[in-house]
């Protein structure tokens, strides 16, 4: 329980940082960005000048990799074929091209053009 205590003060603090900047923003995600990451680490509803991914990143609300079908075994899954199909779209739909067909983004960049 201290250990997520220390997490969400860290995350608060990052947060408050990143809001009151003055300075340009510039977000790069390369890894996985989900949930209240996105926002401690200046996510799109920060409004960042601009926001980059790299082909591997994901994006969403949910790490389809965290989501198991014995969680959600209590929930109204008819199937595990039905459960399957939403993990797929889930990984589909937090791909960094996904994001960007949709202009959810500024783009995909590749690792090696990063610094330039």
């Amino acid at each position: 329980a201290e250990q997520l205590t220390n997490r969400l003060k860290a995350q608060a603090c990052m947060m408050a940082a990143v809001a009151c900047a003055t300075v340009p923003k510039i977000t790069l995600v390369i890894g996985g960005c989900h949930g209240g990451e996105s926002f401690a680490m200046c996510g799109r509803s920060y409004e960042p000048n601009f926001l980059f991914l790299w082909p591997n990143a994901r994006v969403g609300l949910v790490d389809p990799s965290r989501l198991s079908w014995s969680s959600q075994k209590d929930k109204d899954w008819t199937d595990e074929t039905e459960f399957k199909t939403l993990l797929s779209r889930l990984k589909e739909e937090s791909s960094a091209f996904y994001s960007s067909a949709r202009l959810w983004d500024d783009g995909v960049i590749l690792p090696q053009d990063t610094r330039h």
